[in-house]
């Protein structure tokens, strides 16, 4: 094996980095590094590097694949840069067994009839880094509808794969440089010249230069760790959600081709900008950034430089890719962002004037906190959550005691600010209601609730869900401990005061014409601010 090196290169326009290779070429280089006969070849989407999918030959001659990988393998062939700093490979290899460890599903390197992840190959006047990685099957994010429920689940996904990335460490990555880091913005000024709208081009300035004095003099403030780099909708695979509370569920992660030791808050604002091309809608970034803050929180200095750092990756990515396709007109690939109107979405970001009323779409924390929890399990999260604090402050006799409770629940997960909020009405609401036996006293609590805050209309509809599933909860319980002991009249305290009839009335779904259904707590305190 090759002596490790270390140097940092970064790309210069005019150099040509990408492998030159036929198909015959890829088949024989597969056959004697691997002894894979090739079945099928299918050359895939890259920037600078080559990669196929492979289905072998039944006949395979490498003793080292002792579980051969149904649905194939992937070639890749490193572009020349990169393959001079082979202790980034190396970090390559190793982090997709590291995340693999921890049950996170990506792809895995595979050995090579050497014994070795990896091999340098000489193709024309190049070298190039060539490795073998198991194919893993799945559905790409960008083949199916963006919803806000997917688009949640991803940010929780980046944010759960960041935090178990913070306990990987290599050397390689340390001072690894290259043109797609985002940190290498102030870079494309060597580039912006294949930019030749007079317009266009006067955007890409002024991010380039609002990088300059927003983000570089800020790098000694950011949280830093290792960071996947690349979160798109080519990167991200998604199957089918099998509970049926939406279509598709965040399945795996595919391509460590750009991971760095970097910023945390480049990994959203990456994760954010593929997102909101998907959905053409700048107020994705917010749904992400709600799904991203349930399992990392970043600082308020990190966050307020959303706006410029997606802006910054939109032109990296449009810069680079008029760049890329000049150099090669027949990969497609490398306009993605432009034909998914990328020069569109960043007129959006840029625009700084709204009407009175026009939300601004880049107030993504704004967005993030008004976004309820979309995943199924954060519903179920907050419904369990709901019923500990509240029992828990039954116990006790002291509402404080939910605090401690959700104290020791924040350690592990945290639930946006908006649950939270939702928390602490519905068990309010269920004390009232208990104390008057009405199930309408809760409009009333919840008008004097909406004159100091108002609650998203999605959030209301697990209102009646949490007040059933905290009297159910209590009224068990309280039989449960009764029969315990005795002579403790209080754990019955919610049967005492008539917490089944309530229930019932709770339940209740048919109403005559000349009923009120007493659930609808909006119309209730709709009607009773009106009255005050």
């Amino acid at each position: 094996m090759a002596d490790t090196k270390t140097e940092s290169l970064v790309l210069e326009p005019g150099t040509v980095i990408k492998p030159i290779i036929t198909h015959e070429e890829v088949k024989l280089l597969v056959e004697r590094l691997y002894g894979i006969s090739v079945l099928e070849l299918e050359e895939l989407n890259g920037y600078d590097d080559k990669n196929y999918k492979i289905i072998e030959d039944p006949n395979v001659k490498n003793p080292l694949i002792t579980n051969h990988s149904t649905e194939g393998y992937v070639l890749k062939i490193m572009n020349s840069m990169d393959s001079q700093n082979l202790s980034v490979v190396e970090a390559q290899n190793e982090i997709m067994n590291f995340i693999t460890a921890r049950s996170i599903t990506c792809p895995r390197p595979i050995r090579n009839i050497f014994g070795h992840l990896y091999s340098i190959e000489r193709l024309g006047d190049r070298s190039h880094a060539v490795r073998l990685l198991e194919y893993v099957p799945g559905t790409l994010l960008k083949d199916v509808q963006a919803s806000d429920a997917l688009l949640y689940q991803l940010g929780e996904f980046v944010a759960n794969l960041d935090n178990k990335l913070q306990n990987f460490n290599h050397s390689g990555l340390v001072t690894r440089e290259h043109i797609w880091m985002l940190s290498k913005v102030p870079e494309l000024d060597k580039f912006k010249y294949v930019i030749k709208d007079a317009e266009k081009l006067d955007l890409v300035e002024e991010v380039i230069e609002e990088y300059k004095y927003a983000v570089v003099p800020n790098y000694d403030e950011l949280e830093k760790g290792v960071i996947h780099g690349d979160i798109n909708e080519m990167n991200i695979l998604v199957e089918k959600n099998p509970a049926g509370k939406t279509e598709y569920r965040i399945a795996g992660v595919l391509d460590f081709g750009d991971i760095q030791y970097s910023y945390l808050v480049f990994e959203l604002a990456i994760s954010m900008t593929y997102m909101m091309l998907v959905t053409g809608e700048v107020r994705s970034g917010g749904v992400v950034l709600a799904g991203y803050s349930i399992n990392r929180r970043l600082p308020a200095q990190d966050l307020r430089l959303l706006k410029t750092l997606i802006s910054a990756r939109l032109v990296q990515s449009l810069v680079l890719g008029a760049y890329s396709i000049e150099q090669d007109p027949n990969n497609k690939y490398v306009t993605s962002t432009e034909r998914a109107n990328g020069w569109d979405l960043l007129k959006k970001l840029r625009k700084t004037k709204y009407s009175a009323d026009e939300q601004d779409p880049t107030d993504w924390q704004t967005i993030a906190n008004d976004t309820p929890g979309l995943s199924s399990a954060v519903e179920l999260d907050l419904l369990e959550l709901a019923i500990s604090m509240t029992y828990m402050m039954l116990v006790t006799g002291e509402v404080r005691s939910g605090g401690v409770v959700l104290a020791g629940y924040s350690i592990n997960r945290r639930l946006p600010a908006q649950d939270l909020r939702l928390l602490k009405l519905a068990i309010s609401m269920t004390y009232m209601m208990l104390v008057t036996g009405e199930v309408r006293s809760g409009g009333v609590v919840l008008a004097g609730y909406s004159i100091n805050r108002r609650l998203p209309a999605q959030d209301f509809r697990l209102l009646k869900t949490l007040i059933s599933a905290r009297l159910v909860q209590s009224l068990v319980l309280g039989a449960y401990s009764i029969e315990q002991d005795p002579n403790n009249k209080y754990v019955t305290s919610t049967e005492r005061a008539n917490g089944w009839d309530l229930l019932k009335k709770l339940r209740k779904t048919k109403y005559s014409a000349d009923e009120q259904d007493p659930t609808d707590w909006q119309t209730i305190a709709n009607e009773y601010l009106t009255r005050s």
